[in-house]
C-alpha cells in the first residue's frame, strides 16, 4: 500500500512550507494516521470516527524537529476555531489522535 501523504511530502520537498489537504471526514482521519505512523483503523472504527467530523472539520500535524532523525509528527492546535453551524457539534480534533 502506498502512504500517500508521505509521497506527496516527499514530491514536495523539504522546507516548502504549509501543505493543506481538503477532503472529507476519512481524510482526515487517512492522512493522519499515515503521517503520525499509526496503522489503519478498522472499519467499524473508521465509521465511527468519521461521524464525529462536521462540515468543514480540520486538524493540524507538525513536524517535530527530530535532529536529522526520521520526521514525526505531531497533531497541534488549529490555527482557527472550527465551523461550526446548527445541525453540527463543535469538532474537538483530539479524537484523530
Amino acid at each position: 500500500m502506498v502512504n500517500l501523504t508521505k509521497l506527496l511530502l516527499k514530491i514536495v520537498g523539504p522546507g516548502a512550507g504549509n501543505i493543506m489537504f481538503v477532503g472529507h471526514a476519512a481524510t482526515l482521519e487517512s492522512c493522519t494516521r499515515q503521517l503520525i505512523g499509526a496503522h489503519p483503523c478498522s472499519l467499524q472504527e473508521l465509521t465511527k470516527l468519521v461521524q464525529k467530523v462536521p462540515y468543514c472539520g480540520m486538524c493540524v500535524c507538525q513536524e517535530s524537529d527530530s535532529g536529522g532523525k526520521a520526521s514525526t509528527w505531531d497533531f497541534i492546535d488549529p490555527p482557527v476555531p472550527p465551523l461550526t453551524h446548527a445541525p453540527n457539534v463543535r469538532f474537538d480534533w483530539r479524537c484523530m489522535q
